[in-house]
């Protein structure tokens, strides 16, 4: 069922080939350990519609608004705890 959730929704996003998927999975509390099945399933997708999928498990691509900036989907998935994001990530992605 999640599944075709995540897919519906991707197609209702107005994408383009070559654009770029965050795939964010960060966690400072419970492991769900399901992040590699997750990035499958992303990957799987994105290629369908000439998306690339970039894997985060650091937050480092928060780092930088620039970088931030190129990313036409960010997607927290399993993501757990309160530490994940430091205030200056958190101010770039918002």
């Amino acid at each position: 069922m999640r599944v075709i959730a995540m897919y519906l929704a991707l197609l209702r996003l107005p994408l383009v080939d070559g654009q770029q998927i965050l795939h964010y999975t960060e966690t400072s509390g419970f492991d769900h350990q399901t992040r590699a099945q997750s990035l499958a399933m992303f990957q799987d997708i994105a290629a369908q519609h000439g998306l690339t999928v970039v894997d985060d498990q650091d937050g480092s691509n928060f780092d930088d608004l620039a970088v931030l900036q190129q990313f036409a989907v960010v997607v927290f998935s399993n993501t757990s705890g309160d530490a994940i994001l430091d205030p200056q990530q958190r101010a770039n992605f918002e």
